[in-house]
């Protein structure tokens, strides 16, 4: 291959990264209209005006048991959640049609080469857990993401002995990949909402095992 084709592929390459990019900002983009809609809960931006509930959750520990704990402050939240044209993230606030903001659900770790990204949720309001809104969160997100980008496998972390979400993600079409060993003190993240519920363990040292768990187009169960 001489280097006039290498720089043709490589400008094709960029012009399709370009217009990928171009659809998950505008997936993400703040408007009044929520950007995945399913029969009993809706997926919108992060809001400013959600910060305050978002932090009063990640500072539960019956919800950062399995999240972890994830902010310092609320600069840190802050950044987090309002960060602009981050093309490797995409952070969604549930919303339930009768309860309001009921959690939060995003995909990070975006490789548009590899076509994948991972999968994190949780429901911060536990009064709802074990009603199914994370499992139906899970399904219009991936949904969306399969119909309107080009990503081709998300991935998840779950703890092993978290085995109601484990359940949940089957349902999903979620099948089992491998297992993860680490020890964590805090960790950003993790998935905890009593049927789809977390992985990281946020008081302290910790050794975990967690699940390794991979949903593509074709075992999606919609």
């Amino acid at each position: 291959m001489n280097s006039l084709e290498t720089r043709s592929i490589c400008v094709l390459f960029a012009a399709d990264s370009f217009w990928e990019e171009a659809r998950v900002l505008a997936i993400a983009e703040h408007k009044p209209g929520p950007g995945f809609v399913g029969p009993r809960v809706r997926l919108r931006p992060i809001l400013e005006s959600d910060l305050p509930i978002l932090m009063k959750w990640d500072n539960d520990p019956d919800i950062t048991r399995w999240a972890g704990k994830r902010f310092e402050d609320d600069a840190d939240a802050r950044e987090w959640y309002l960060a602009r044209r981050n093309l490797q993230r995409k952070t969604f606030a549930i919303e339930s049609n009768e309860h309001g903001l009921i959690g939060e659900i995003e995909v990070i770790n975006i490789s548009w080469r590899l076509h994948t990204a991972e999968l994190r949720i949780f429901i911060g309001q536990k009064e709802l857990w074990n009603r199914g809104l994370g499992e139906e969160a899970v399904r219009v997100l991936v949904s969306g993401f399969f119909e309107n980008t080009t990503l081709r496998e998300i991935f998840l972390k779950v703890d092993e002995d978290n085995l109601r979400a484990q359940r949940c993600y089957r349902k999903v079409g979620f099948r089992h990949k491998g297992r993860i060993r680490f020890c964590t003190s805090t960790g950003r993240g993790g998935d905890t909402d009593g049927d789809a519920d977390g992985y990281a363990h946020g008081d302290g040292d910790t050794s975990s095992t967690l699940v390794l768990m991979t949903l593509t187009p074709e075992t999606f169960r919609r």
